[in-house]
């Protein structure tokens, strides 16, 4: 059975990066229920989104 370890400092979160367990849910979570997916469409499922030009 496939496993997958979760590590972390603290370091991306200081930089507002989606990478919280919480976010991994939300993108995991939003990909199984689509057929495509693209960048923006899983980033803007995180807690932090800001979209910018």
């Amino acid at each position: 059975m496939s496993k997958i370890l979760i590590t972390g400092n603290g370091f991306d979160l200081s930089f507002v990066l989606p990478t919280s367990f919480n976010d991994f849910i939300k993108i995991a979570t939003f990909i199984i229920k689509k057929d495509s997916v693209n960048f923006k469409s899983i980033y803007s499922k995180t807690s932090n989104y800001q979209y910018l030009e």
